[in-house]
């Protein structure tokens, strides 16, 4: 069911954030969606799916079934900003650095990450993420300035991340 399957890539891009924020500064809170105020003090990282566009890269893919049956595909990139917030100095720099050396370190979900992110979300499960016919990859992106001058982030730290492709399966059954 490719319906999920954003979620799933949001699911399994949370515990991969959740890990490395709780590697380096423990009692760090993780969220997905726009920052929200933790306990006054406490460390925090949130995950913000911000953008989708259109994959280019994965539109040239097989989208045959079994039995030479057609099927129809969208293939979308998902763009996600990551941002740290925390009283204690440098707190914030040593949760993006962790998030930062974690990404690139393993930049493809493979099937055991997408499990560990959607253990948490029974609905999640049967999303077929870890099947589709490319992997995702994480790629960190490096807008140019003027783009980032119009991220409302102000001063806080924070990564954007690009997940691509997500197959998305016209499924007219499910």
């Amino acid at each position: 069911m490719s319906q999920k399957r954003i979620a799933s890539v949001t699911a399994a891009l949370h515990a991969i954030v959740e890990g490395a924020v709780s590697e380096a500064m423990a009692g760090a809170v993780t969220r997905i969606g726009l920052s929200r105020p933790a306990e006054p003090g406490a460390p925090e990282a949130w995950l913000h799916l911000y953008r989708l566009g259109a994959a280019a890269a994965a539109r040239n893919l097989p989208t045959r079934r079994g039995a030479g049956a057609a099927r129809s595909r969208t293939s979308v990139d998902l763009h996600y900003l990551i941002g740290f917030a925390a009283e204690e100095p440098l707190a914030a720099e040593l949760m993006l650095e962790k998030v930062l050396v974690a990404i690139e370190s393993g930049p493809v979900l493979g099937a055991a990450q997408i499990e560990a992110g959607v253990r948490n979300f029974s609905s999640l499960a049967d999303s077929g993420l870890a099947f589709q016919a490319e992997p995702v990859r994480l790629i960190l992106s490096y807008p140019p300035p003027d783009e980032s001058a119009r991220m409302w982030m102000g001063l806080q730290p924070s990564l954007q991340v690009t997940a691509s492709p997500v197959l998305l399966d016209h499924d007219r059954s499910a």
